[in-house]
């Protein structure tokens, strides 16, 4: 069942609405409200069971009592997600609603029983009038605040039938069609709560409070009153209560509600941890770095809601058609009445036909066969490390052709590994200790590789002194008695010193190449190099096979790195084509060139410089909700954890969503057509067209619904470790240690 949120923002509330079973009903409710005294705009999110209000920021009058009472009143009901009462008051809503469903199906079985075998019809009929009353307490006050509102959906023409039938004097067929439609919309009511419920766990998992330390004193407080700088205790067993980073002790954290990442990760000071992950064994404390509404699990839970609701072109394709169906079909059920009984003076039959033919009218299941497969996906995709951004995202994402993967940070780590030491003297370690002395005095991203595989590899890192980085070249320092000089090439020319040409051939294969000297015999001297790579993903090209084996090609590589480094991680990972030396605005270009030869193109990227090219592509996928911002906003699907896995898993997932809608288009007007045509032929009784339209809006629910079941290939991969070096191609000259590059 749909809990009721209420979220204030401003002028703006949202609430979430239980019991909304079809779009035409949500639409019913939104404009009940939105002609409420006071409210500027109302608007139901039918896939994701919210109602969002926007209220004159100068009214005085509080609008809530007057929303719920507007919803009731149409026969659903919000109320406030903050309060214990939501799950409650849900719960009771589907009760009463369970209650009336099965009564009226109940007393149409007894009253069957009274007429059939005890032949006692006016009791029988006095019985079939409360199964009516029953079934129909429910959608007829729906049917009312439609009417009220000039609308027709489904909640009209199944009371419109069922009266028709009562003035007909067939109580049979209106008990009956009353219970039937009563149990059928509780059942589908029930089914789309749960769909729309797959991930409202998120919110209630991350914890309502904190303890804060302060003057090395905790105290508790809610996590609304943390701010970034706070510090939290976070003991063994606890949830992280906020995005934050480790500023104590260690542990193992479950991060599987974050990124779908089944294994827990190892976490230290400097490690960064999402809010509503499970602590392992340790008592850690953390520094808040957001707030609660900014942390990665509101992000996520803001993301779904607003997916879940996307409308893509096949449903407001749909809707334009059913604007136009019911009431066709409305008009045509009483000219086949009128027509009917003028030609061969039996009325009452024809009158009955009509009403079935206004039954058969309820588009209902045509409607409700996009968007229950959209909320089905979307929240499938959550759960498994990726968010989807709606209907329109997924058709977009079905339709690609190509698509063009950044390197650094998708198909690399971002980050630069040791691949090779080659010593002139034949001894690397020695050579790895000296370069490992100077670069131990900076801070540049290929030092510190440098000194990550001398610790790695258990070298002893000698102290070093007098140390000076020169721009772009490299550094030097005094270690022991000696200069060291580590850099580039480029500079050691300038400096003088003579070194082979296999440094060359090493650059050729798009390393940085980092040389190394000394003056130990009195001049500098070339004792060696050191190659430094982009650490290539361990799945790379594997994800690269699965995209191939989807039909994706080209599969297109776009760096701004230079074209050495390109080909080889492109060599190393299967990749049909590179372009290599781009800037943004470059990047771009080369997205609307893919596009116009092979037609729809997903661009994947995970920095600021990626932005344009998400936008402009067909579709764009964002690695990581933790990188930029402008990535994460512009693309399509935004990747939780960076496992490159998800790229063809959701090209996979929304071709299958497209293939299940229509599937479900299907179904639906093939369902219609049989019944109209049985209709005709006065086979069709009401309460068969009634079993008809409930049974097919069912069945295409039913068969939504197998999405949840769809699996992420690739999911099981495990990810060499954070703390594995990767041996590999070497990554261009890109920056030189020391330096700043």
């Amino acid at each position: 069942m749909t809990t009721a949120t209420q979220e204030a923002n401003g002028t703006r509330t949202v609430y979430d609405v239980h019991g909304m079973d079809c779009a035409e009903c949500a639409r019913s409710v939104a404009t009940a409200v939105e002609r409420l005294p006071g409210v500027t705009a109302a608007n139901v999110n039918f896939g994701a069971g919210t109602l969002t209000v926007d209220a004159d920021e100068h009214s005085t009058v509080d609008l809530t009592p007057r929303v719920l009472h507007a919803v009731e009143v149409a026969g659903y009901r919000a109320v406030s997600r903050d309060s214990e009462a939501r799950i409650e008051s849900g719960a009771l809503l589907q009760e009463r609603r369970a209650q009336l469903a099965v009564s009226a199906v109940g007393l149409w079985l007894v009253g069957a029983v009274v007429s059939v075998m005890l032949e006692r019809y006016d009791l029988a009929r006095f019985i079939y009038a409360a199964a009516v009353v029953a079934g129909a307490w429910t959608f007829g006050r729906a049917a009312w605040m439609a009417l009220r509102h000039r609308r027709i959906d489904m909640n009209v023409l199944m009371s419109v039938a069922i009266v028709g039938a009562i003035l007909l004097g067939d109580w049979a067929e209106a008990a009956a069609a009353a219970a039937l439609f009563a149990i059928g919309n509780l059942a589908q009511s029930l089914t789309l709560d749960r769909t729309r419920n797959a991930l409202s766990s998120l919110s209630k998992l991350s914890p309502s409070e904190a303890w804060r330390v302060r003057d090395g004193r905790e105290e508790l407080v809610a996590v609304e009153q943390l701010v970034p700088g706070d510090s939290i205790r976070v003991r063994p067993g606890e949830r992280f209560p906020i995005d934050g980073m480790f500023i104590e002790g260690s542990t193992a954290v479950d991060e599987s509600l974050i990124t779908g990442e089944s294994m827990p990760v190892g976490k230290q000071p400097g490690s960064a941890v999402f809010a509503g992950s499970l602590n392992g064994s340790g008592s850690v404390l953390i520094e808040a770095t957001h707030t609660v509404a900014e942390s990665t699990l509101a992000q996520m839970a803001e993301l779904v809601d607003q997916a879940r609701g996307g409308r893509g072109q096949t449903e407001q394709t749909i809707d334009r058609f059913a604007a136009i169906y019911t009431p066709a079909v409305v008009v045509l059920a009483a000219l086949l009445a009128l027509a009917g009984g003028a030609m061969t003076g039996d009325w009452r039959d024809w009158a009955t036909r009509g009403l079935v033919l206004v039954v058969i009218a309820c588009p209902c299941a045509l409607i409700i066969s996009t968007p229950v497969a959209i909320v089905s996906a979307v929240g499938v995709a959550a759960r498994r490390g990726f968010l989807v951004k709606g209907g329109t995202a997924l058709e977009t994402i079905a339709s690609i052709k190509t698509i063009a993967l950044d390197k650094t940070g998708t198909l690399t780590r971002g980050r630069p590994v040791v691949t090779q030491v080659m010593s002139a003297g034949g001894d690397a370690n020695a050579l790895l200790r000296q370069a490992a002395a100077v670069e131990n005095l900076s801070e540049h991203p290929l030092a510190l590789a440098v000194i990550d595989h001398a610790v790695r590899q258990q070298v002893e890192i000698p102290a070093a002194a007098g140390f000076e980085a020169v721009t772009s070249r490299g550094a030097r320092a005094t270690v022991g008695s000696r200069t060291v000089w580590v850099g580039s090439s480029t500079w050691f020319s300038e400096l003088g010193i003579s070194a082979p040409a296999m440094r060359a051939e090493a650059a050729s294969g798009g390393g940085t190449v980092l040389l190394v000297a000394d003056d130990a015999g009195g001049a500098p001297q070339y004792r060696g190099w050191i190659g430094v790579a982009d650490d290539v993903r361990p799945e790379s090209s594997a994800v690269v096979q699965l995209l191939h084996e989807l039909g994706i090609h080209p599969i297109v590589m776009m760096t701004g790195d230079n074209r050495a480094a390109a080909e080889a991680v492109a060599t190393g990972t299967g990749v049909d084509e590179v372009l290599a030396e781009l800037l943004p605005a470059e990047k771009l270009a080369r997205i609307a060139e893919l596009e116009d030869r092979y037609g729809p193109v997903a661009m994947v990227g995970d920095g600021v410089n990626d932005g344009p090219a998400l936008g402009r592509a067909t579709a764009g996928f964002a690695m990581g909700l933790t990188g930029s911002d402008l990535a994460v906003d512009t693309a399509d699907v935004a990747i939780l954890r960076n496992d490159l896995f998800a790229i063809p898993g959701a090209i996979d997932l929304a071709r299958k969503t497209v293939a299940i809608i229509r599937q479900n288009i299907g179904i639906s007007l093939a369902v219609k057509a049989v019944a109209l045509l049985l209709t005709l032929f006065g086979v069709t009784t009401l309460w068969m067209a009634v079993a008809f339209d409930l049974g097919t809006s069912l069945l295409v629910t039913a068969n939504a619904l197998r999405l949840t079941r769809w699996q992420l290939e690739g999911s099981g991969h495990r990810h060499a470790s954070e703390d594995h070096a990767a041996g590999g191609v070497p990554s261009a000259e890109t920056g030189l240690a020391g330096g700043d590059a």
